[in-house]
């Protein structure tokens, strides 16, 4: 069952009705769920914004009690899943970051981001934790997507975990990649740093020279991120400012 739904949510395939009565014969046999099984569960409703607390409440008392079962992959999955669904569940995170912390080396990192992302989505701000999480994403930094680095920054700025070594790490692969990130990417990072206050000069000098080269690439709340980014650090940077008034 866990499977079939996970297919439909993997083709954005949303019928209502059918979750919430898949949802109702759950409690019935939850025992009978493995790891997996629940992982693809939850993913499909988060995937498909199908909220249900009752049964991720549920499901939050199996993950515990399976907790071992779950590979490091799958923990990221369902951090993710309760966080796009805004399920604030507080014994659950708790046994999360505990477990993750201690598989945090077999991590991903897309996996990596999105257990960032997702903490920082349901406004959990622990620093031990995220400094945990902080040491493995330097070490991998090479490894990283543009779009997971800019999640990782943007996660780190939500919070207001000012972790000045990720961020300068993070910055300077962003600025060594920097032809290969999206417009998102780029504003996102640059808000984190400035929210974070952060000084990164030579990512900034050169965005603020390359933004207005690749103004239509930017969408409306990108430039905004950019904005606030410069006045946040106080760069009156005449061209792009003029660019992003006429965008």
């Amino acid at each position: 069952m866990s499977t079939v739904l996970f297919s439909f949510s993997r083709l954005r395939y949303r019928d209502r009705a059918m979750m919430l009565r898949i949802a109702e014969a759950t409690p019935a046999i939850l025992g009978q769920f493995r790891a997996a099984d629940i992982t693809h569960f939850l993913a499909a409703f988060a995937r498909l914004d199908i909220q249900h607390k009752l049964i991720f409440n549920l499901f939050a008392r199996e993950i515990a009690r399976k907790l071992h079962d779950f590979t490091a992959a799958q923990l990221g999955e369902l951090v993710y899943a309760y966080a796009r669904l805004e399920i604030k569940h507080e014994l659950l995170l708790d046994v999360l970051k505990k477990r993750i912390a201690a598989v945090v080396k077999a991590l991903k990192p897309w996996h990596l981001a999105m257990v960032a992302n997702g903490f920082a989505r349901l406004e959990v701000a622990d620093e031990a934790f995220f400094t945990t999480l902080a040491a493995e994403i330097c070490r991998r930094i090479a490894e990283f997507p543009g779009r997971p680095l800019a999640l990782v920054a943007n996660a780190y700025a939500r919070l207001g975990v000012r972790n000045r070594f990720l961020l300068e790490v993070l910055g300077d692969e962003v600025f060594r990649r920097r032809a290969e990130l999206e417009p998102q990417a780029v504003a996102m990072v640059l808000n984190a740093h400035a929210r974070l206050q952060i000084s990164n000069p030579v990512l900034f000098d050169y965005f603020a020279q390359d933004i207005p080269r690749r103004i239509k690439a930017y969408s409306l709340h990108s430039l905004c991120l950019v904005a606030s980014a410069y006045a946040r650090t106080g760069r009156s940077e005449k061209q792009l400012f003029e660019k992003i008034g006429d965008a």
